[in-house]
């Protein structure tokens, strides 16, 4: 393919959601011009989706014609595919206009929802949108390695002196009114976080949403700060920042998961059945057990109770009890990700005998260095031999014991080693499978931050293979390509642009942490 055209023409929850989708494109097509077509409000959101090109805009009120014109305009690039995952009136014909030899379309499950919404027909399994859309890469005979939504974010935000994380971000607009936990809530639980955490409280909110300042004043100056009607990738820079957030669901939930902020969702009308809650590792969600939800398909339909209890059940007590448990339970450090054979030993192929371990010059002193600067160390490698029944994973928990021994040795003990025996061409049966461990899948990742409370977005994936750099992409973290091990192919070999470079090359692990150590202080 060489040029492919996607059309997401929603609001900015719908455009973030393309996230995933768009980074499997590009790891199947990895040479492939991807052109983005999405609203003018949305522009600046679409040009930092990893895999994107170039950016085309539709208007709001756009009429036949406007969509004839763009067509016209997009025959221009000669596309060879067209992805519409808006499936509406617009997304089709524009789809059909353009001359593009192959075209894929999303289901957008309605038929299930509206059952959910109607006769609250739940299902144990619920596909999120981001899974409705990554099907396209299914119908393309291609693999879904990213589920959770990113965005590329400049990189002092992500690391430096002024990288970390101190506030707490409010985001009580939304779509409807309906769908807003009553904005004097918000106020209370400020008050609440501000005198008990001394947490600065970030507010966004829109332009027609400024009058809702009034319902904080309150609260102390020095506490609390405004961000109104700002554009949204400044937005997502604030919610970047933060060490949670708490929202409504809205477009705002989208961006504050993207940029990895543990969110605290607030539900009222809308439910988890509709398949658009946060996908974030941190997040969660918070409903009550009403009957009447989800009450339509979008939450914006007036409440026909006597109060809407939704929301006026989901108490101040409540909500401030699950925040104080996430602000006690997230450290939300940072990581090194690092994989094993060709960057911290040397590749001795299919490893099973621990007494053969040995680690590449300087790689211990590195490990040291950089867990002073405060980073957690989480070794993580494919393992491969276990499904090919060249070892068992006995034999490799015996390996991984003898580099722990030797590690703790040194001075720079792991903080977590984990491996992954599957693999889809095995030859153990018990083992032969795709697995969501195996990168590049980002399984192993997220598994470990999860558990840790790992902040992913600041964190480096270190490897020699494409896989490893293609997990860090996929986990949202960024990935450094050394030359050990199979490194100097890998650079060699690696996809030509537009395919996006990994964050640093260099020669060896000594040289990552050196980068890193000098990035550490800048500001």
């Amino acid at each position: 393919m060489k040029t492919i055209i996607v059309i997401r023409l929603g609001r900015l929850g719908d455009v973030l959601l393309t996230s995933p989708v768009l980074k499997n494109l590009r790891f199947l097509y990895p040479e492939s011009q991807i052109l983005f077509i999405t609203r003018s409000a949305y522009r600046s959101l679409a040009e930092n989706l990893f895999g994107v090109n170039s950016v085309l805009t539709f208007p709001d009120e756009g009429s036949y014609l406007d969509l004839v014109k763009l067509s016209s305009e997009l025959d221009e690039y000669q596309p060879d595919l067209v992805v519409d995952l808006h499936k509406n009136f617009r997304s089709f014909h524009l789809a059909n206009l353009c001359k593009a030899r192959y075209k894929v379309v999303y289901s957008k499950r309605r038929k299930e929802r509206q059952a959910a919404v109607n006769d609250k027909k739940f299902r144990d399994y619920v596909p999120h949108t981001t899974d409705l859309y990554n099907f396209v890469i299914d119908k393309l005979k291609g693999k879904s390695y990213a589920r959770r939504p990113d965005i590329i974010l400049p990189e002092h935000l992500l690391i430096g002196k002024d990288s970390s994380r101190k506030g707490i971000a409010f985001c009580p607009g939304a779509g409807s009114i309906v769908k807003a936990w009553p904005i004097e809530s918000y106020a209370s639980l400020a008050e609440r976080i501000i005198y008990d955490f001394r947490y600065e409280v970030h507010v966004n909110l829109s332009r027609k949403e400024e009058l809702l300042e009034q319902k904080f004043e309150h609260l102390p100056k020095d506490m609390l700060s405004f961000h109104s009607g700002r554009p949204i990738m400044e937005i997502a820079g604030i919610l970047s920042k933060m060490r949670l957030s708490v929202t409504n669901d809205s477009g705002l939930l989208h961006l504050s998961s993207a940029v990895a902020t543990p969110t605290v969702a607030l539900f009222g009308p809308t439910h988890q059945q509709l398949g658009f809650f946060p996908l974030g590792i941190h997040d969660i969600v918070l409903a009550t057990d009403e009957k009447c939800r989800p009450c339509s398909l979008h939450g914006d339909k007036e409440c026909s109770r006597e109060e809407q209890y939704c929301f006026t059940r989901l108490t101040v007590d409540f909500v401030y009890e699950k925040i104080a448990e996430r602000l006690e339970q997230l450290e939300l450090k940072p990581a090194i990700f690092l994989d094993r054979d060709g960057t911290l030993i040397e590749d001795k192929h299919y490893l099973a005998d621990p007494d053969k371990i040995e680690f590449i010059p300087g790689a211990l002193e590195t490990i040291k260095k950089l867990k002073e600067l405060g980073y957690l160390i989480v070794i993580i490698s494919n393992q491969s031999g276990v499904a090919r029944g060249f070892f068992s994973s006995d034999d490799v928990e015996r390996v991984h014991s003898r580099l722990w021994d030797l590690m703790i040795a040194a001075d720079c003990e792991p903080d977590d080693v984990l491996f992954c025996p599957y693999h889809p061409d095995g030859d153990i049966a018990e083992f032969t499978r795709d697995h969501g461990w195996r990168k590049p899948h980002a399984g192993m990742i997220e598994d470990a931050a999860a558990r840790m409370g790992i902040d992913v977005k600041r964190s480096f994936m270190i490897g020699d293979k494409l896989s490893d750099v293609q997990c860090g992409q996929v986990a949202g973290a960024m990935p450094i390509l050394v030359k050990t091990g199979k490194g100097a192919k890998t650079v060699e070999e690696y996809p030509a642009e537009p395919y996006p470079k990994p964050y640093y090359i260099c020669d060896t692990l000594a040289d990552a942490g050196e980068f890193i150590s000098q990035k550490c202080y800048e500001k």
